[in-house]
């Protein structure tokens, strides 16, 4: 079980920068800094948003 633990432990990992980094600290900070990008909010055109509500015909589900 540790030598399979071993195997998928990652040693290294390329930083925003570029940069090789193989401290457990800076790996996970790495990935951390990689997550938070690719899942941070994006910004929306609230324009475009009211224009795609005007084209979409409004639907109502009936009530049973």
């Amino acid at each position: 079980m540790v030598k399979r633990r071993e195997t998928r432990a990652i040693r290294h990992i390329l930083d925003t920068k570029g940069n090789i980094v193989t401290s457990q600290r800076d790996v996970l900070n790495a990935f951390v800094t990689q997550i938070r990008r690719k899942y941070q909010t994006i910004a929306i055109d609230q324009t475009c948003v009211t224009t795609v509500q005007r084209v979409i015909p409004h639907t109502r589900r009936k009530k049973y």
